[in-house]
């Protein structure tokens, strides 16, 4: 089964009624540790499903946690975007000054989540410059009849970046994490200026 832009492609013999042997479709595949603790990678780009403690879990994506891509060519153009597509719900209240200035314009419709635990990994084709391609795969510790190995909240992330244009690209990864542990379960973190 893969995910695009336009929703669900069940492969054959699945249901594409958004649920495919108890999983639920949007979610993705896990982006670390199977017992002790465990961080989710949606298809969308977002990190969610935070388990770090038993029996405890946030759901909500916390928008900070992201990928981006910064994109420039010699001839003056550039590109950025952060390389998640987060629902409606996910930016509703969102300060504009702040958070909700990021450039969250990604075109789904150019992207491809493929998975298959313990890998995952999502193609960008065109975005954020029409003329790159940046796939970014993902790789969960997992050692089989081994638990404790598999069990660490921590994923391996890769990145690919192909150029189909005529000139260079200075191409720019950014990784951004917010309080590894977030919002309500555990301290409510907040930022503050300094002086």
């Amino acid at each position: 089964m893969w995910m695009d832009g336009e929703g669900v492609v069940a492969g054959e013999g699945e249901a594409a009624s958004g649920v495919v042997e108890g999983v639920v479709v949007g979610e993705g595949a896990v982006a670390s540790g199977a017992v002790a603790g465990s961080i989710g990678r949606s298809y969308r780009g977002c990190f969610q499903h935070f388990q770090i403690f038993p029996a405890l879990y946030e759901e909500k994506p916390i928008l900070a946690n992201r990928f981006s891509a910064f994109i420039s060519r010699p001839n003056g153009k550039s590109y950025s975007t952060v390389l998640s597509a987060p629902s409606a719900d996910d930016l509703k209240g969102v300060d504009k000054a702040a958070i909700g200035s990021w450039d969250w314009k990604l075109k789904e419709r150019n992207c491809t989540y493929h998975a298959l635990f313990p890998r995952s990994w999502t193609v960008y084709d065109g975005e954020p410059d029409p003329e790159i391609k940046i796939t970014c795969r993902q790789i969960s510790p997992f050692v089989p009849h081994n638990y404790r190995a598999s069990s660490f909240p921590v994923a391996v992330f890769t990145f690919t970046v192909h150029n189909s244009g005529s000139t260079a690209a200075d191409v720019t990864l950014l990784f951004t994490w917010a309080n590894s542990v977030g919002g309500q379960l555990t301290g409510n973190h907040t930022n503050s200026k300094m002086m």
